[in-house]
């Protein structure tokens, strides 16, 4: 009787793509890591911008909530001629205009680093 031989040989073709097949996946495998991290940094920035939008949407509300009771307050004063609360009355306006438009410029502005 013959007996038959079989040798088992691994091409180097085969071994050479196994080995690029393998470095791609790792590559790949590194680059979704990164991706995934920058997702999440980009989620945390959209968190503090939300935060600091209602943060500055809660002045702006607050601050015209204020100036329509003061200026609810002023007809009262001028009928008293209370010239000292009325002068007040002014002040705390002007200045509650002011962080109401502060806080204006800070929301477009915060708006702007969303958009790019």
């Amino acid at each position: 009787t013959k007996t038959a031989k079989l040798k088992v040989v691994v091409d180097d073709h085969i071994e050479k793509l196994k080995k690029q097949t393998v470095k791609a996946l790792e590559e790949s495998v590194s680059k979704s890591g990164l991706l995934k991290d920058e997702i999440k940094n980009l989620e945390d920035q959209d968190q503090e911008l939300y935060l600091q939008i209602s943060e500055k949407a809660h002045i702006q509300d607050r601050a015209q909530l204020e100036i329509k009771e003061l200026k609810k307050s002023v007809p009262e004063l001028k009928k008293k001629n209370d010239t000292i609360k009325l002068q007040q009355a002014s002040s705390e306006i002007k200045k509650l205009n002011t962080d109401a438009e502060a806080a204006e410029k800070e929301l477009n502005n915060i708006f702007k680093t969303q958009l790019i």
